[in-house]
């Protein structure tokens, strides 16, 4: 009896595998098993990182997954669905090689993590306050002299990796001169110096910022003055001088300071005869020095003098003329005349005729009917179109 019971046990346990088998093959083979790479890559989060310590030096933030998953469940899967991290528990200052540990979905796993493990530098974070110095490159034109620049904040704060920041033995400011004659104020970004000059990169001045003003003056004995042209002679009829520009337009004399002290301002140029001129005019001429008056440099100035026609203004009263009319049909022109104001050298303007100037209706393509069209104005090169008056022509086309 009890033999025939432990064979039915046994039989019936076996019947109970053998379906369970068949459930899971089948279940199997609706929802089958992929094992594939996962197309994005997942963030690697830091995880119990003592507060005074900082990572010395960047490390892979993300990790690429080999995983194995049901073949439903990838669709759905998204990278916020794993969680990576590396752990920096009970780690202090120096060089460490981290594992990289991710937590996956319940039915999900994991076969392959790449970086599987990540370097990692952790050091002490620290601060030193420096007083920001000024390197003073190039220098002021002759005659000018600077004075001891001044720095706002004159204290500036140097932090990060305790390694990086003793590293620092200056915060310097590089202020580059360019001809500057007057005292100037600028905002530069300190920089923080070794030993042997050059950067240490990896720590943060605070502020980014500094204001720097640097006094310059100009020495005894010295002046900047004004160049003024002198022009003889006039220039042809019917023209004027509407420009006159030198180069340099300022020039440093120097002398006897009380001497110096005594000029207007301005120094003269030797004359630029302009008789008879009707076009624009380059001399190169030599300045006018009082007596015991010296120029820094050359005692020449490039002079470049403008000569323009006149200017006047003259309406013409003109009919207007058809152009492109089909063979076939008639225009009328309301009004039949129009006023064409002109503006330009008053020779051109006395000279003009009135056959000069022309007023056309383009009416190429147009057919029976009545139209509002712009007129074009045929001119001599020199003259301007100030207006038409009117602007727009009212043609009435017909069949003839």
């Amino acid at each position: 009896m009890r033999r025939s019971l432990f064979i039915d046990l046994n039989s019936a346990l076996i019947a109970l595998i053998l379906a369970l088998t068949i459930w899971v093959v089948a279940i199997r083979e609706q929802n089958p098993i992929v094992q594939d790479r996962f197309p994005q890559p997942i963030p690697i989060e830091v995880k119990n990182k003592e507060e005074d310590l900082l990572i010395l030096r960047s490390f892979e933030k993300e990790v690429s997954l080999l995983i194995r998953a049901p073949e439903k469940v990838w669709s759905d899967l998204e990278a916020e669905d794993f969680d990576a991290y590396v752990d920096l528990a009970d780690l202090g200052m120096g060089p460490h090689e981290v594992p990289v540990e991710v937590q996956p979905p319940e039915t999900v796993r994991v076969i392959e993590k790449s970086p599987d493990v990540v370097s990692i530098t952790l050091d002490k974070e620290a601060q030193k306050w420096f007083t920001a110095g000024v390197n003073i490159l190039g220098d002021v034109p002759v005659g000018y002299k600077y004075g001891v620049p001044v720095v706002t904040p004159s204290q500036v704060a140097v932090s990060g990796p305790q390694s990086l920041v003793d590293q620092v033995e200056a915060v310097v400011i590089d202020l580059q001169l360019r001809g500057e004659k007057a005292t100037f104020e600028r905002a530069f970004e300190p920089w923080p110096q070794n030993k042997i000059g050059g950067t240490v990169s990896g720590v943060e001045i605070s502020p980014s910022q500094v204001m720097v003003q640097l006094p310059i003056e100009q020495e005894s004995g010295y002046r900047d003055v004004s160049v003024k042209v002198v022009t003889q002679g006039k220039v042809a009829s019917g023209y004027w001088i509407s420009d006159i520009r030198v180069d340099p337009s300022t020039v440093t004399v120097y002398g006897d300071p009380q001497r110096i002290s005594e000029l207007l301002g301005f120094v003269e140029t030797e004359p630029v005869d302009v008789e008879g001129a009707n076009t624009n005019l380059t001399r190169s001429v030599a300045l006018v020095l009082p007596e015991d008056i010296s120029l820094l440099g050359v005692g020449r100035v490039l002079v470049r003098i403008s000569v323009s026609p006149v200017l006047g203004g003259q309406t013409i009263r003109v009919s207007p003329t058809l152009q492109g009319l089909a063979p076939g049909l008639e225009a009328t022109v309301s009004p039949e005349t129009v006023e064409v104001i002109l503006a330009g050298p008053l020779a051109d303007l006395s000279a003009l005729q009135a056959e000069d100037v022309q007023v056309l209706l383009d009416l190429l393509d147009l057919e029976p009917g009545t139209y509002k069209i712009s007129p074009q104005v045929v001119k001599p090169d020199s003259l301007e179109v100030q207006s038409i008056v009117p602007d727009q022509l009212e043609v009435v086309i017909s069949e003839s």
